[in-house]
């Protein structure tokens, strides 16, 4: 029976990632409510002691760093999707086709 049973980093990993997703979107509003509770007592003691302030700002500096790193391609690919939707609002769909037709003429 233990020998069905594939317990690979990767696949286990996989599953807790889907069970914490199932039960972030099964229990939302006392996920969401526990957070804000969870991060409101980390504001407060930041608030109080200057060193936790400058530790908590390096640490967060730093995960944003690694998520832009890790993430650049899938951020910029959404900041470009962004801005065409932007300019097909102003400008209308034929006025995008036209724009990106001669861009291409460009770089050939």
């Amino acid at each position: 029976m233990e020998d069905d049973v594939d317990n690979t980093p990767a696949k286990s990993s996989e599953a807790q990632l889907r069970a914490a997703a199932r039960y972030r979107q099964k229990n939302r509003l006392e996920v969401r409510v526990k957070t804000r509770e969870r991060m409101a007592k980390l504001r407060a003691a930041v608030r109080d002691d200057h060193e936790k302030l400058v530790a908590y700002k390096l640490r967060t500096r730093a995960a944003d760093a690694r998520y832009r790193a890790t993430r650049a391609f899938d951020l910029a690919s959404r900041q470009a999707d962004r801005r065409v939707d932007k300019f097909v609002q102003k400008f209308g769909h034929q006025a995008w086709l036209d724009r990106s037709r001669r861009e291409d003429q460009r770089d050939m």
